[in-house]
């Protein structure tokens, strides 16, 4: 015989990357949770509960689950079992992003595309400039961050990420956001070249 499936509710937990329940049981019975990778099959009225690597017994309501997220472990078994450890009602929930807490994302390093150039007096040059964030995700940035240089006279660069050369010299290029800055040491030479 099947198992019933009783009301259980996830939403996020406290702490980044879990997850709580919440989930009834009856008078006498108490709760088992199972993270896994895979969909569990719905189990037989009577089974024994499960044990192992994942499972969370007696699981209390509201109780932090560890070890979630909404790609691979991604699926939670709560089980109501009895005083005899046997199953009387099961529930699958399938986590999505909104019920698991998840870090801030915050800014790892910036990137700057190309890092070092040579342009001849008044050329110019656009850089790329991309934030790597701590969930490995990478977003340009070049239109959002602030510039600097640290020769003028010998290049500028504008809010745009575009370098327009001077004169002959070093110039370092400063691309900042989000609190952190990249600089590009040697990035434009500017050289001024006549005929004679």
């Amino acid at each position: 015989m099947t198992c019933r499936q009783p009301p259980a509710t996830p939403s996020p937990g406290t702490n980044p990357g879990t997850t709580k329940v919440t989930a009834a049981a009856g008078t006498d019975n108490h709760l088992v949770t199972k993270v896994s990778s895979g969909i569990i099959p719905t189990p037989n009225m009577g089974d024994p509960a499960p044990t192992g690597a994942g499972v969370t017994a007696p699981y209390t309501p509201g109780t932090e689950i560890s070890g979630v997220d909404a790609v691979t472990n991604k699926y939670i078994g709560v089980y109501e079992v009895d005083s005899s450890n046997k199953i009387v009602s099961f529930k699958l929930i399938t986590l999505t992003v909104s019920d698991i807490k998840t870090e801030a994302r915050s800014i790892v390093e910036l990137l700057v595309s190309p890092s070092s150039g040579v342009l001849q007096a008044r050329s110019t040059q656009s850089v790329v400039v991309q934030a790597v964030y701590s969930d490995q995700s990478v977003i340009d940035v070049t239109y959002k961050a602030g510039y600097s240089t640290s020769a003028p006279a010998v290049a500028t660069v504008d809010s745009h990420g575009v370098v327009t050369a001077h004169a002959d010299g070093t110039a370092a290029i400063t691309a900042s956001f989000g609190g952190k800055s990249v600089s590009a040491p040697s990035w434009c030479r500017a050289l001024f070249r006549t005929s004679l």
